[in-house]
């Protein structure tokens, strides 16, 4: 893992804000549900929560927004706005 340079304290509540560029580059948007837990070296690792049973176009979306980071130029543009009208569209069914 590399270190990123931010620094963050903890509040009277123990909670920590995690930088916007980091929630940015892996798709955790504001509600997002995310998972803590302790490796075997005591490292606190985090990540997205996932339930077992889940929406097949769901995961896709899901995919296709942890792609993003390496994609510039017309092909992110043309992913974004394919996650934009498929998240609009599976809310509806």
């Amino acid at each position: 893992m590399k270190a990123t340079g931010i620094v963050r304290k903890l509040d009277e509540l123990g909670r920590l804000v995690i930088p916007k560029g980091i929630r940015d580059t892996y798709g955790w948007e504001n509600g997002a549900s995310i998972e803590i837990w302790l490796d075997e070296q005591g490292n606190v690792v985090l990540r997205k929560y996932r339930p077992q049973c889940r929406n097949p176009v769901e995961e896709l979306l899901e995919e296709a927004k942890a792609a993003l980071p390496a994609l510039d130029g017309a092909a992110r543009m043309h992913l974004e706005q394919a996650i934009v009208e498929l998240s609009a569209a599976a809310r509806h069914v």
